[in-house]
């Protein structure tokens, strides 16, 4: 088996993983009834953390480009220009995403929006999703990472657990990068699970939300609730 499958493989093991542990987190929290219903409701880890980040974190998607394609459970807002005024939403969230939806090619971003984006992530603690491969490169040469891998349709850019910490840069990019959420190779498990990228998505700021929040993976917050 060669890398890019090991690597498509392990993005679709850690989608299961990640329900599997949501389910576990909700059954050993029985101090939170909103958590412990959506586990006896037998909800999917979708729907699961779909319910979780709007419930238990009050979390602000922010979707620019083009239509993400969730399901109805999830709770998200487009918005139509970076800037200021939309990015600093003023009422209070316990997790903050961009998701920038570029899959079909047809998304328009400039270098000044891309670097406001990269200011909220490193000095406020937002995360960014890049779905797509138009603007790899830019990334690249804006600094966001010192390259991508083969085949690569993503880029998160990852600021809710490393806010306020120097941008250290090394070979695989640098503190905030994370690599491997969609590639080429993903587009083949489509086939078989057609909300795949949607559900990947939900899953990755699902862990996010929860890290950033003082959740670990034993299944407890650390620190008071």
């Amino acid at each position: 088996m060669n890398k890019k499958k090991i690597i498509a493989m392990s993005i679709i093991l850690l989608c299961l993983i990640l329900s599997a542990i949501g389910i576990i987190w909700f059954l050993v929290k029985d101090d939170d009834k909103t958590d412990l219903e959506l586990a006896m409701q037998g909800k999917s880890g979708y729907e699961q953390a779909a319910e979780s980040l709007d419930v238990d974190f009050n979390a602000d998607i922010m979707v620019y480009g083009e239509e993400p394609g969730f399901i109805d459970d999830v709770k998200w807002r487009k918005i139509d220009k970076i800037t200021e005024e939309i990015l600093n939403f003023e009422e209070p969230h316990g997790y903050r995403a961009i998701i920038l939806f570029d899959y079909e090619g047809t998304m328009n971003i400039t270098d000044e929006e891309l670097l406001l984006i990269k200011k909220y992530v490193e000095e406020k603690g937002y995360d960014m999703i890049y779905i797509g491969e138009n603007y790899l490169d830019d990334f690249v040469r804006l600094k966001f990472t010192v390259g991508c891998k083969p085949g690569a349709m993503s880029l998160g850019y990852m600021g809710s657990i490393n806010v306020g910490q120097e941008v250290q840069q090394n070979e695989v990019g640098n503190l905030y990068a994370l690599h491997g959420i969609w590639n080429e190779e993903s587009e083949e498990y489509l086939k078989m699970n057609e909300i795949l990228l949607q559900s990947t998505l939900l899953d990755i700021m699902w862990m996010y939300a929860k890290q950033s929040n003082g959740y670990n993976p034993a299944g407890e917050f650390s620190g008071e609730e």
